[in-house]
């Protein structure tokens, strides 16, 4: 008996009531969900504060607005930023000593298209 005291212990406060479900954005529900609501709360609480605006330019591609977001960053997959995340790679070619000879060799590898 001691677990349905628990239970209704632990239902006692919660209130229903007979209107229908809805979603609410947490941020502001009077309003409800807004891209631009999620847009200021990462503005101000997430991304670091620095005086570049993170609004996208419509103008552009996506593509282009993602490329240009990572290259600001130093987030790109060139070949120094591989090379200093990458400690992960066990690469164990006895004639490449370090990964920029490794991605030397890849390159210099023949491949075929078909």
């Amino acid at each position: 008996m001691s677990q349905l005291d628990g239970l209704c212990s632990f239902i006692a406060n919660v209130d229903l009531s007979d209107h229908g479900d809805s979603w609410s954005w947490a941020l502001d529900v009077a309003k409800g969900f807004s891209v631009a609501s999620i847009h200021s709360y990462l503005d101000l609480h997430i991304l670091d504060s620095s005086p570049q605006a993170t609004r996208w330019n419509r103008i552009m591609p996506i593509k282009v607005n993602v490329f240009l977001w990572k290259m600001a960053l130093n987030k790109l997959p060139t070949r120094v930023n591989l090379d200093r995340k990458a400690n992960w790679w066990a690469i164990d070619i006895p004639f490449c000593a370090n990964l920029t000879d490794w991605f030397s060799w890849i390159d210099s590898s023949p491949t075929s298209a078909k």
